[in-house]
């Protein structure tokens, strides 16, 4: 009986202590400015949006075999609202099929009414707050900036995520038997080329990319994909988009929430949209110090 009521006191730790230490975190006072001088607020790590992306497409590289994984795990990333951890696995995990991004979590479908004529495709994503390993999925559906009319080459459009999506899944798909495809990582690390990618492989991109774009990689972490995504949606969309970024995002939401569907076509629009988003800067660029180094 003991040893049952250690195990209940182990679970409960297991979710109280990373709360606790989550709320410990909110509020701790920020730093100072990078100047010395006083606070103007809470600072926060910076987001690497469509416009970054956009302004290093031409300077990274995307043609080799690193160089097409890494632009399409970035692109993923930021169009799917993805942690850095949801890319492959949270870093020091072991790998599990069941929740991990392989090559079968990527379907990819024919044209239809809701994605206006364009191809699409949906990743299956398994959120990393999953802390009970329910292995709930979400789907999240991309569609292609345009049609193979307008634009037959895959790939001349950079800044295009389903075709980024497309020639990664391609050239993964080279390297592994079909009969594989739901037991292996979508995404593996540089180090063997086998192994799954992790938070800190998302972690390392975006500071690579965000160096490129001009920005401090201490003010880069491995959620800046996730966070420019998010900006760009609410800027692409307007304030009403917040119902569609949680969806996406796959953030806790209210109650009331519980009975709204995701809808194919806002889904299907929002991934192109985002990649338009205009360059209007947020306020980690504009004010000194409002950002913070990057803990996650």
């Amino acid at each position: 009986e003991s040893r049952g009521l250690g195990d209940v006191y182990k679970r409960q730790d297991q979710i109280r202590l990373p709360l606790a230490y989550k709320h410990m975190r909110k509020e701790q006072p920020p730093p100072s400015d990078k100047q010395g001088g006083e606070s103007s607020g809470r600072a926060l790590s910076r987001g690497l949006r469509a416009q970054h992306l956009r302004r290093i497409a031409h300077l990274v590289d995307r043609a080799s075999r690193w160089g097409i994984q890494d632009w399409g795990a970035a692109k993923m990333s930021q169009n799917l609202l993805l942690r850095g951890g949801e890319v492959g696995v949270c870093s020091g995990r072991a790998m599990d099929p069941r929740r991990v991004i392989t090559l079968a979590s990527i379907v990819f479908r024919a044209p239809c009414p809701e994605s206006a004529g364009r191809p699409w495709l949906v990743v299956r994503v398994v959120s990393v707050k999953d802390t009970h390993v329910h292995n709930a999925p979400v789907f999240l559906p991309v569609r292609r900036l345009h049609t193979m009319e307008d634009q037959p080459v895959i790939g001349a459009d950079p800044m295009d995520t389903y075709d980024a999506i497309y020639i990664a899944w391609s050239a993964r798909a080279a390297e592994v038997p079909s009969h594989l495809h739901g037991e292996v990582p979508m995404f593996v690390s540089r180090d063997d080329g086998v192994s799954v990618w992790t938070t800190d492989d998302t972690r390392r991109l975006a500071r690579e990319y965000g160096q490129l774009a001009g920005i401090d990689p201490s003010d880069i972490g491995a959620k800046a994909f996730r966070i420019g995504g998010a900006t760009d949606m609410r800027d692409a969309l307007g304030d009403s988009s917040q119902y569609l970024i949680k969806q996406r995002g796959r953030w806790a939401s209210d109650v009331a929430q519980v009975y709204q569907r995701a809808l194919a076509r806002s889904h299907l629009e929002a991934s192109v949209l985002m990649g338009a988003a205009s360059e209007s800067r947020d306020m980690e660029e504009m004010i000194e110090g409002w950002a913070q180094p990057a803990i996650f």
